[in-house]
């Protein structure tokens, strides 16, 4: 600026380097979890459903541990990803998790703040409870019974719009609900359904900003993928 007029604009070409770095690092992170998934599923094709839930489960809890974190310490992911691990396989209950949440490193425990604890253990009890839900009616489902995939599509919808602040109209709640019900069948994979989310209502989307639709999508495929495996 020199006498209220702009005489001179500079971009920040690093803040702008690391943001492309950031994307390009969580692109190659997810292709490498997804990769190693497939791998997994070739060299053991014959493992019955509860096999496959144990030997999945420290690669659904790593999923669920990238969702809640952005920069924690590497001794700290570990952590968290071995809790996810021990209550996906029942080996610890909602309390002992939220207390190994909020317990201090001396006693092995992430030392998050009481609110920050609730929160996370409230997200991931939402995961399982959701992935324990669709389980239960997974028999109807695939006998394609109406009420029992209404009834899943409703609670699937419910825990997406859990804290939402937007207004969604009845017709994009009804729309929301044909997006979750061709993702639950397979009828379309988790990048479809965030562009139907995304895409404006009046051309046949939900009509949600970029951010949630991507959030929503992400979301259902956590809660699809811990749901996967088990017996």
């Amino acid at each position: 600026m020199k006498d209220g007029m702009v005489i001179k604009t500079e971009t920040n070409r690093d803040k702008k380097k690391n943001v492309d770095k950031d994307k390009k690092e969580d692109v190659n992170t997810e292709k490498k979890e997804r990769s190693e998934l497939d791998l997994l599923l070739q060299v053991y094709p014959d493992l019955s459903g509860m096999q496959l839930h144990t030997m999945l489960a420290p690669f659904k809890a790593k999923i669920l541990a990238n969702y809640l974190i952005s920069r924690f310490k590497e001794d700290e992911i570990k952590l968290l990803e071995k809790l996810i691990t021990n209550r996906l396989l029942g080996q610890m209950d909602k309390k002992g998790l939220l207390d190994r949440l909020g317990a201090s490193s001396e006693k092995n425990g992430l030392g998050l703040s009481q609110q920050t604890a609730i929160q996370y253990c409230e997200i991931i009890e939402e995961v399982v409870q959701r992935a324990d839900f669709i389980q239960q009616e997974k028999p109807h489902l695939e006998k394609g019974e109406a009420d029992p995939i209404r009834l899943t599509i409703e609670e699937l919808r419910k825990s997406l719009l859990d804290n939402y602040a937007g207004i969604l109209t009845l017709d994009q709640v009804s729309a929301m609900n044909k997006g979750i019900e061709f993702r639950l069948l397979g009828e379309i994979n988790s990048h479809e359904l965030r562009e139907y989310l995304d895409r404006p209502f009046k051309k046949g989307g939900v009509g949600l900003n970029r951010k949630t639709a991507k959030h929503f999508a992400k979301k259902l495929e956590i809660i699809l993928l811990t749901e996967y495996g088990k017996a």
